[in-house]
């Protein structure tokens, strides 16, 4: 085989592979790639990161991507339940910092000869015998207004860790991780992003309703012509189904 045969035949193998690379790849290939020793595949790599953005722009929301059916109750519950867990993990990792910031604090501290280390506490706290109570049924845990009190207050603070999580997710993609990983997402009536207004509103509306209804509002999606909970309704929202990465086309995926 001839040079120029040779070359053309690596230039179009080259060619063929980086058609196979997703854009983010093309992007990272054309930053590292040697200008000097390979200006050819430079602008191989260039001229088809031009033809992936072009069509991409074409494409807009690529209809493959979603495919915009309302998502299901266990698809909805789940994504609620990886949720819970991702923001009490990351709870725990902020107190166990704390905790550690405080110690490490209090291991500097001088010390005063007669001064009594503070320690955990022995034996359970008021707030562990309530819930203890609570899970036992005893009558005098059901009736401390103060310890319940103390519950909500509880109750309340998580709920405002969590909507600093949800809310701007919700906003920025319309998914959670939790939701991401169910392949859902939050849409408006117009399968639109919902507005910071709408997001806010919903994530209002929803736990009240859910206490108020006894878990109705949420239960709603089994019985609803188009699976919407109350609180979607109410606030002009919808979740549905969208793709997960591992199962978009080939033609699609080279788009990322």
């Amino acid at each position: 085989m001839s040079e120029p045969q040779k070359s053309s035949s690596t230039t179009e193998k080259y060619r063929s592979r980086i058609r196979s690379n997703t854009l983010s790849e093309l992007e990272d290939m054309y930053a590292h790639l040697d200008r000097v020793t390979f200006p050819d595949r430079l602008q191989m790599v260039r001229d088809e990161i031009g033809l992936r953005l072009k069509t991409f722009d074409e494409l807009g929301q690529n209809p493959d991507l979603e495919s915009g059916k309302a998502a299901g109750f266990f698809r909805r519950w789940w994504a609620s339940l990886v949720d819970l867990f991702v923001h009490l993990l990351i709870l725990c990792a902020l107190f166990l910092v704390g905790y550690g910031a405080i110690s490490l604090k209090s291991g500097f501290a001088p010390q005063e000869p007669n001064s009594v280390q503070a320690g955990f506490p022995q034996g359970p706290t008021p707030f562990q015998q309530f819930i203890s109570g609570l899970v036992t049924g005893e009558k005098k845990a059901w009736t401390d207004m103060e310890q319940w009190a103390k519950l909500g207050g509880y109750a309340s603070g998580f709920l405002v860790f969590k909507a600093l999580l949800t809310i701007p997710a919700w906003r920025r993609s319309g998914s959670t991780p939790g939701m991401r990983e169910a392949g859902i997402a939050l849409r408006d009536t117009h399968d639109k992003k919902p507005t910071l207004q709408k997001c806010l509103l919903r994530f209002l509306v929803q736990y009240p309703l859910f206490i108020i209804t006894g878990g109705v509002s949420a239960l709603w999606i089994l019985w609803d012509r188009k699976k919407l909970s109350l609180h979607d309704r109410l606030v002009g929202t919808r979740v549905v189904r969208v793709s997960r990465t591992w199962e978009l086309p080939d033609e699609v995926r080279i788009l990322e």
